[in-house]
């Protein structure tokens, strides 16, 4: 498998802050961001929802 450039090219190492993880990016227009979205996907996903809900809640709330 890492003998075949075109699967090299494909590696990738999750977004996820806590992740260390590589796999390899088969999606057709290589743009897989986490090892699995169940897991980290998800849990950036969340996260950045709840940035997005505390950024417009109003002042003192």
């Amino acid at each position: 498998m890492l003998g075949d450039p075109e699967r090299c090219g494909a590696l990738r190492v999750c977004d996820a802050s806590l992740c260390t993880m590589i796999y390899l990016d088969h999606t057709p227009g290589g743009r897989r961001r986490w090892c699995s979205m169940r897991l980290c996907g998800n849990s950036a996903k969340a996260a950045k929802h709840r940035e997005r809900r505390a950024a417009a809640a109003p002042a003192g709330s």
